[in-house]
């Protein structure tokens, strides 16, 4: 019987043991995919082996990222993540070595980090663009003003940026935008001059949020600031009805900058609607098609600094990336207040509220309360005609500068009131445009509201007439 107690007394130390053995010798393997070190695309190594690795596995053509917990890569491996040393495997990640980029030191937390500055010269980018969260470990924090300028990708997708500078995107063709979690910052003017963009999706991210055509930095409770625009379905513009639970309070400087619908050339060619036509024949204006306008949020009082400036607005044939330059009507609602510096400079909108009969390229930044024109405001901009209400107090320099289209001016008060606003220097084309003062009463340079003097209908400014 003794016998028999020390042989299971024998089996079961020699159980233990063998137990213990497994947990010391747990394993990491490592798969290389397309990569290699010392020409193996796996490697079975011992957690202590494992962290003694101080090579990269390498690919022709390629920059290592990290390592991943599964095959599809969406969670990163970090050493010092590890509580419980499982057997594991892990995958390597490769992004294409086109990236000009430049490692920086954090001085708050001393770790390194790395800006993008640009497209390797002769790089070759397909369809889908990928900026990974790193490279060899090393966090990719931040695109650099024009580090992704002049690309033509249909998707781009930002993994693990916290900081993207102004002009990031600028002269780019990005069709689709995904911008992770981790953004943190985003420079005013970060949106400008990208073409073609019709959709951004931010995952779920505290401080950024994409809907109804609007890029919007979230501030306190409900409140969003405007810094860019998309069209997601094309021929849809920003209309604030379809942005319930959220109010906007402003507009960044370069939020709108190129605008693109999405439409047969020859529509923009219709017979019925003949368009003003430069010597060589190319359309240089049309009358704004039915619906094809970009409403200002009625809870706004200004409108900022260079909010528009060098707006430009398009009609865009996908096929073969032709583009007929339109006026694009811009409607406000009585709370506006100002229209700050250079806020509409060198831009192509029409600025509109009401259907007009005077003529169809007619500006009304109608507000009623509206009471100052910044400097430069509408510098370079091409309408003919402008309304303005009589509530305007101060013009400021150049504000009119190079308006050399502007003719005429329909003022919403008399001719006493209208000699009291402040015009700064600079503003000629205003001074010299012939002024049509409004009355109820016909006289010979008056004008009135047909169809509602109230404001209440839709009026219809239109020159007196002996009709």
């Amino acid at each position: 019987m003794k016998k028999i107690i020390n042989l299971s007394m024998i089996l079961f130390l020699s159980l233990v043991s063998c137990k213990t053995n497994i947990i010391e010798t747990n394993l990491v393997t490592l798969h290389f995919g397309d990569g290699s070190i010392d020409n193996r695309n796996t490697m079975v190594l011992t957690y202590e082996e494992f962290e003694n690795l101080n090579e990269y596995p390498a690919l022709d053509g390629h920059n290592f990222c990290a390592y991943y917990y599964d095959e599809f890569f969406e969670k990163i491996f970090y050493k010092e993540n590890i509580s419980n040393k499982k057997s594991i495997d892990l995958y390597a990640r490769y992004v294409k070595d086109i990236f000009d980029y430049e490692v920086k030191k954090d001085e708050t937390t001393n770790s390194d980090y790395i800006v993008i500055n640009g497209i390797k010269e002769d790089a070759e980018i397909e369809e889908e663009l990928f900026v990974p969260e790193c490279i060899e470990y090393t966090k990719i924090s931040e695109i650099a003003s024009n580090g992704l300028s002049d690309i033509d990708v249909e998707k781009l997708t930002l993994d693990g940026i916290k900081t993207i500078r102004e002009s990031a995107f600028d002269d780019s063709r990005i069709g689709y935008m995904k911008i992770s979690k981790e953004i943190e910052n985003i420079e005013d003017g970060a949106f400008k001059n990208i073409k073609y963009l019709y959709k951004v999706n931010f995952e779920d991210n505290p401080y950024y949020s994409a809907t109804n055509n609007l890029i919007l930095k979230k501030l306190e409770g409900r409140q969003r600031v405007i810094i860019g625009y998309y069209n997601e379905y094309w021929n849809s513009m920003f209309n604030e009805q379809y942005l319930d639970g959220i109010e906007i309070v402003d507009i960044a400087p370069h939020s709108f900058s190129n605008i693109y619908s999405i439409e047969d050339i020859e529509s923009v060619k219709d017979e019925n609607e003949k368009p003003i036509l430069d010597e060589n024949g190319n359309i240089i204006y049309k009358k704004v098609p039915e619906g094809f306008s970009l409403y200002i949020p009625s809870s706004l009082t200004s409108i900022s600094d260079r909010a528009f400036e060098n707006c430009k607005a398009y009609r865009f044939n996908k096929e073969t990336k032709e583009e007929v330059e339109i006026q694009l009507g811009t409607y406000f609602f009585r709370t506006l207040k100002e229209v700050k510096d250079y806020a509409f400079a060198n831009s192509s909108i029409t600025l509109l509220k009401y259907e007009t009969r005077i003529e169809d390229n007619v500006i009304l930044p109608f507000g009623e309360g509206v009471e100052s024109f910044g400097q430069g405001a509408f510098l370079n901009t091409n309408f003919v005609n402008i309304t303005i209400p009589k509530s305007l107090k101060t013009i400021g320099v150049d504000c009119f500068k190079g308006c050399n289209e502007l003719k005429n001016i329909y003022y919403e008060g008399t001719e006493e009131e209208f000699e009291n606003i402040e015009i700064a220097s600079g503003n000629e084309m205003f001074t010299n445009a012939k002024v049509y003062y409004f009355s109820t009463e016909y006289k010979e340079n008056g004008w009135y509201y047909y169809g509602g003097k109230d404001h209440k209908s839709i009026p219809k400014p239109i020159l007196y007439a002996k009709v």
